[in-house]
């Protein structure tokens, strides 16, 4: 009899450890969306929720929506267009959804049914007159939400009540050797005691920098620029810094003030261990003429890790040299893992609109493999390089594919070893015009080349450079990222329709049209009552008289709660065995 004790009690203890885990489990599950890219320093768009899955896909419905309030009157940009719209993936921090605007606009919404909690407007004459689309993105620290305003200045917003905690005035201003016009796009990036930042402003004719500030006493620490200035004189520009695949060029920028860009798009990935920044820079400008600028143009189109502390350059692997098709790594930088020789590696993986996706050493640079091909090439990887093609010469130009607006447009993701990016199919016929002015950054025009514009998804083995399936969307998709959620993959198009794959084999399992173009990541995270939320930014790309907000999806109630089913069923088991063991004990004290 003892022996049937001991059976049973066991039984019972087993039973309760493997409840108790699973549960300990989900409660430690993070449900927050806390920085742009996920997690704080690597961007892999990877939340491993589980409550929505692939099984209860299908079951998704609209929960709310909520559409951004205008200004009244509008604030108008720097060409005198009203400013309107969001590029910014939601944040999600204890049941409260944080976004922002191009205008400088920043809400925080109640995660259950969309309600304004709190909101601040950065003054309109702050921002009136400045570069439109400023802002892609925000970021959490010390319970605060980190802002990039549309005139560079940076806000610290109080989670309970939008109050600002401190700011950090215009970065942009007074930048030694800048002739052009910043705008700020991306939320700084805060290690230890530094505060990172990075604006953008190429097709402005900015010149590129990021730099730290001290977190605490708000003093600049350090700039490193991207191209020399913008004066004449500056022939040798970095000679002696040889540290990538690319040699420093005699006279690689010429001798003319008629230069920019190299400013950085993307978000930078960090090292925490080693103290190393890594980032992604834009094309150089005039964008379609190179005549100005007759070398590489180191270090555009380049991915560089920086010393943190110090700014300084460690390596840098320049993709495209000497670019003629604004073809910069305008996404974010993804820090991760990969096993090679039976050894985990730390490796940088970068995506650019040349439409090839880059795998790195984060130590030195090397590369794994040859760049990663993800969208419809009718130009060689070698097209540009430092000795050809200074000009689009030809008055008819150049078709070429994939285009300014093509290749890698919206940040990839990684989880388990395998990356997750969509390839943009655009082909233009891009057209150069002088460059004798500052007047034109651009440097030329890109017109219709007759073909439609469409987008694969692409999900590759990072460690050998293998498409492993591939999922095709026939439209564009310029902003909306890859987000990895669980076991399946959440993407938005351009065309206003929200996906959701299957993550392993990338079969559709769901499909919403939201009515207006998804031109921001779409994230996830838990309401105040624990429920997970999707959350889809649309109407991202401010077109004014359209629709911009977001819309919160969420399992239908009999879905979720069949979700638990399991756990009753083992709950259940427990009682019926917990009744047979007392049935037990009192038939032994019966027979004794």
């Amino acid at each position: 009899m003892k022996n049937k004790k001991s059976i049973l009690t066991i039984i019972l203890s087993t039973i309760f450890i493997v409840l108790i885990s699973s549960s300990f489990s989900k409660s430690i599950e993070d449900k927050d969306w806390k920085y742009p890219g996920f997690e704080q320093y690597t961007n892999n768009f990877y939340h491993k929720q589980s409550q929505i899955n692939s099984k209860n896909a299908k079951n998704l419905e609209i929960k709310w929506a909520w559409e951004i309030p205008r200004r009244n009157p509008f604030v108008r940009d720097k060409e005198g267009v009203p400013v309107r719209g969001s590029w910014t993936p939601p944040l999600v921090i204890n049941g409260t959804v944080y976004t922002a605007t191009f205008d400088s606009q920043f809400f925080a919404l109640d995660a259950r049914d969309g309600k304004i909690l709190c909101n601040y407007e950065v003054p309109k004459e702050k921002i009136e007159g400045m570069p439109r689309y400023s802002g892609r993105g925000i970021t959490y620290y010390d319970n605060s939400i980190l802002m990039a305003a549309a005139d560079c200045s940076i806000y610290a917003f109080d989670l309970k009540d939008c109050s600002v905690k401190w700011t950090l005035p215009s970065i942009c201003q007074n930048i030694p050797g800048n002739l052009g016009y910043y705008r700020a796009m991306n939320p700084p990036l805060t290690y230890k005691d530094y505060l990172i930042i990075e604006p953008t402003g190429g097709e402005y004719g900015a010149r590129g920098f990021a730099a730290a500030y001290n977190l605490t006493t708000k003093k600049l620490l350090w700039r490193w620029y991207v191209i020399p200035p913008a004066v004449e004189g500056w022939k040798n520009w970095h000679l002696e810094a040889y540290r990538g695949n690319v040699k420093p060029y005699p006279n690689d920028w010429g001798n003319s003030s008629v230069i920019g860009g190299g400013t950085i798009w993307g978000w930078p990935a960090a090292d925490t261990e080693k103290g190393i920044l890594y980032l992604g820079t834009g094309d150089p400008s005039p964008d379609l003429n190179g005549s100005t600028r007759p070398g590489p143009n180191l270090y555009t189109d380049s991915v560089v890790a920086l010393n943190i502390s110090t700014g300084k350059m460690i390596w840098y692997y320049q993709l495209t040299s000497h670019d003629l098709y604004d073809h910069d790594i305008g996404v974010s930088i993804i820090l991760g893992d990969t096993i090679l020789d039976g050894k985990k590696e730390k490796i940088v993986i970068a995506g650019s609109k040349s439409g090839f996706v880059l795998v790195l050493r984060a130590a030195d640079g090397k590369p794994l493999h040859e760049p990663i091909p993800v969208s419809q090439h009718l130009n060689d990887i070698n097209d540009n390089n430092p000795n050809a093609n200074i000009v689009l010469e030809s008055a008819e130009g150049k078709i070429v594919c994939p285009a300014n607006n093509g290749g890698v447009q919206a940040s990839p993701a990684f989880a388990d070893g395998k990356i997750y990016v969509v390839g943009q199919n655009q082909c233009l016929r891009m057209v150069a015009n002088s460059a004798k002015s500052r007047d034109d950054f651009f440097g030329g025009r890109s017109i219709s080349a007759g073909l439609k514009e469409n987008s694969t998804l692409y999900a590759i083995e990072t460690s050998t450079g293998k498409t492993l399936w591939t999922f095709f969307m026939n439209d564009s998709y310029r902003k909306g990222s890859a987000t990895i959620s669980g076991n399946i993959i959440l993407l938005g198009a351009d065309n206003g329709l929200a996906y959701i794959l299957d993550k392993n084999s990338g079969v559709l399992l769901f499909e919403l049209e939201v009515g207006a173009p998804i031109g921001a990541p779409i994230t996830v995270g838990a309401d105040s009552d624990g429920k997970m939320r999707i959350f889809v930014p649309f109407g991202s790309r401010g077109a004014i008289g359209r629709e911009n907000g977001i819309i919160a999806l969420g399992l239908k109630e009999r879905s979720r709660y069949s979700s638990y089913l399991s756990i009753l069923i083992v709950i259940a088991l427990i009682l019926a065995l917990i009744v047979a063991y007392k049935k037990l004990n009192i038939a032994n004290h019966k027979n004794d």
